[in-house]
């Protein structure tokens, strides 16, 4: 397998990956802004705040993730094809 399908190939699967803790954080982070939104409305100004979710502010956090996401696939990657490549120069 060349370093270019590999390459392809752990990219992707980082992405995916990403895609997916995206997903399933939006789901996991309603509860939590709501509980952060009364202890804070009551803990700083005796009221409860409203909970808004924004939707540039979700399509921000999915760029922000599929971005870490890449950036941490291309040094996993990086690593990977140097290790394949020490194993078949020492074969040789």
């Amino acid at each position: 397998m060349e370093s270019g399908a590999i390459f392809q190939m752990v990219v992707t699967k980082g992405s995916l990956i990403g895609l997916m803790r995206w997903a399933l954080s939006i789901p996991l982070a309603i509860p939590l802004i709501h509980l952060l939104d009364n202890l804070l409305g009551s803990a700083l100004m005796t009221i409860s705040l409203s909970c808004l979710l924004s939707t540039p502010g979700i399509l921000a956090w999915i760029v922000i993730a599929l971005v870490i996401s890449a950036i941490e696939s291309l040094f996993s990657v990086r690593n990977a094809v140097r290790l394949i490549n020490r194993k078949v120069l020492a074969y040789e």
